[in-house]
């Protein structure tokens, strides 16, 4: 048979990125290859028994093939190191049952490795009879622009006490669909109309939103334990989150005691020269809120910096102190040049709002350090 090596080898690099972690078990670390003739097909399918991931590309059988399909199991590394050995696109493949092997062939080199059986190795989990979609295709683009602009408040670190600020919460209700992200410092929020989505709450792992494919039409959709994505050539399913997600809606203030306008480049600009020296110890900066515009001031270890942002535009004064990194990250997620910052209280969160192409989007950031002096 020929496979399109680019493809397998592109598959393979996916699946790499999340199976056998720390070694747990050999077989985690294997990837099933499944030739089917009958369609023309292989199948790649592997696990580190929280995702599932599984990838079809086409195979040109030759003639004499025998017609029952081939399932082995191969170490995912072995495979990749040996298919990055070609540099022909096309390899001829040939299985050898007798002697447990498999040869990968070009002009170039031809090269032999051993196999596996395949039974042992977990089944795919998913339980189709129960399975439903949460976000639907026609929905896809609305979902990944909102996704791009709250993602930032996932929690980075796997920290297993925290492990529901590591993924997505949506939550769809009878009007609207809700996609929300905190990592306990700070919340984003989007919301927009829903088009016939099914009612239902769902606490989403960061690691497939990392895989969602931007340009191919999918529906992304979930049984009792799974949520996952299936297009005509891949799927990738990973268990739902456990734990209680923050109320957002609590957390999005509704009275203000400052209102600062502000234009979200050359407000960045002038966080990245704060940032320059706030970087060498937590990150906080203050900021100086009067008629005048934001002065904003920092100190780490002997050095100090300041800059003033005379174009923003306040109607009261505030002195409060914010982590300069996170508050630059949250202007950056947003979609419209000119924003509006509220603020409650110094020790309060600052609130920002926005709306742009029927999405309506809230970020809250809490202030750090309130005895930080400069």
């Amino acid at each position: 048979m020929r496979i399109n090596k680019n493809k397998v080898l592109e598959a393979l690099k996916k699946i790499s990125s999340f199976t056998n972690p720390a070694g747990i078990s050999p077989i985690l670390g294997c990837t099933v290859f499944t030739f089917t003739p009958k369609d023309n097909s292989l199948r790649l399918m592997a696990t580190d028994l929280s995702n599932y991931y599984w990838n079809r590309s086409e195979v040109e059988y030759h003639a004499g093939y025998p017609a029952s399909k081939a399932e082995i199991m191969i170490d995912t590394k072995i495979a990749i190191n040996l298919l990055s050995t070609f540099t022909s696109n096309d390899i001829e493949v040939t299985i050898n049952p007798e002697a447990s092997t498999i040869t990968f062939a070009a002009k170039d080199a031809e090269l032999t490795t051993s196999y596996m059986s395949a039974d042992d190795f977990p089944m795919w989990p998913v339980n189709a009879d129960k399975i439903k979609t949460i976000v639907k295709t026609d929905d896809k683009d609305i979902f990944i622009t909102a996704l791009k602009s709250i993602k930032y408040c996932i929690l980075k670190e796997k920290v297993p006490a925290k492990a529901m600020f590591t993924g997505i919460h949506i939550d769809i209700t009878e009007n609207d669909v809700y996609i929300e992200a905190c990592d306990g410092k700070r919340a984003a929020r989007a919301k927009y109309a829903n088009a016939g989505n099914e009612q239902g709450s769902y606490l989403i792992s960061s690691a497939l939103l990392e895989r969602l494919p931007e340009k191919t039409a999918i529906e992304i959709q979930s049984d009792e334990t799974y949520v996952g994505f299936k297009t005509d050539t891949e799927a990738y399913f990973t268990r739902f989150i456990e734990g209680k997600f923050p109320d957002v809606k609590a957390i999005i203030p509704t009275a203000y005691k400052v209102k600062v306008e502000i234009g979200a480049t050359k407000m960045i600009d002038h966080l990245k020269v704060i940032e320059t020296i706030a970087k060498d110890g937590d990150y906080t900066a203050k900021f100086d809120i009067s008629k005048n515009g934001i002065k904003f001031t920092t100190a780490a270890k002997t050095n100090k910096a300041k800059c003033e942002y005379k174009e923003a535009v306040t109607d009261g004064e505030l002195d409060i102190n914010f982590n300069v990194k996170f508050f630059k990250e949250c202007l950056s997620a947003l979609l419209n040049e000119k924003t509006e910052l509220k603020f409650t209280a110094q020790q309060g969160p600052v609130h920002v709002k926005e709306e742009k192409d029927g999405v309506e989007y809230d970020h809250v950031l809490m202030p750090v350090r309130p005895s930080f002096k400069v």
